[in-house]
């Protein structure tokens, strides 16, 4: 028997700078369990904001195609604490489309996070920073968990701790990205 939670907020990033805002009911017991699956997500209240114009519009959906999403702002209830592996985190740039996340990965102890990337279909990204432009400007939020879809990222470097502390208590401004220290994932 699959159980449904919600109906929860949603917001996500797309991959065509746009960010999407809905109500769900999930039908899982995490957002991630599913976005993983990914099926056409029911949704209500759908309105898609472009991220260069930041023009809003309600597009008619009665779903969200997960495939699209390139990030999504984890809400909704965590998953059981009978499912949960003791994790390290590490803290990480990721490069997602035209967006870069900065935040901690987690991954069992003692493997490698970035070994551990290529098992999940969406990886979950805490202390979270994205950083994006929009309508000429660039954009920086916090977040306290964003899931990161792997097929839509480019690559993930591994920072040290002060590195990502520099990225969540800076201004607008985003750090410039540094292609060179981006390792592939896919």
């Amino acid at each position: 028997m699959t159980s449904q939670i919600g109906p929860i907020d949603f917001l996500a990033y797309d991959s065509d700078n746009r960010v999407l805002q809905a109500r769900v009911v999930l039908t899982g017991d995490r957002l991630t369990d599913v976005l993983a699956a990914g099926a056409p997500i029911p949704a209500e209240e759908i309105v898609v904001r472009d991220l260069r114009t930041h023009v809003a519009a309600d597009p008619g959906l009665r779903a969200i195609d997960p495939t699209r999403l390139a990030i999504v702002v984890a809400t909704g209830p965590r998953g059981s604490m009978l499912h949960r592996v003791d994790t390290e985190a590490q803290p990480v740039s990721i490069h997602v489309d035209r967006y870069v996340v900065h935040g901690w990965i987690h991954a069992p102890a003692p493997k490698n996070p970035l070994d551990h990337v290529h098992t999940r279909p969406w990886l979950p990204v805490t202390d979270a920073v994205l950083e994006h432009h929009g309508a000429g400007r660039p954009w920086r939020e916090r977040f306290g968990t964003l899931l990161v879809n792997r097929s839509h990222a480019k690559g993930i470097a591994l920072i040290d701790e002060q590195t990502h502390e520099m990225h969540w208590l800076a201004g607008t401004a985003p750090v410039a990205w540094a292609p060179e220290l981006i390792e592939e994932i896919l």
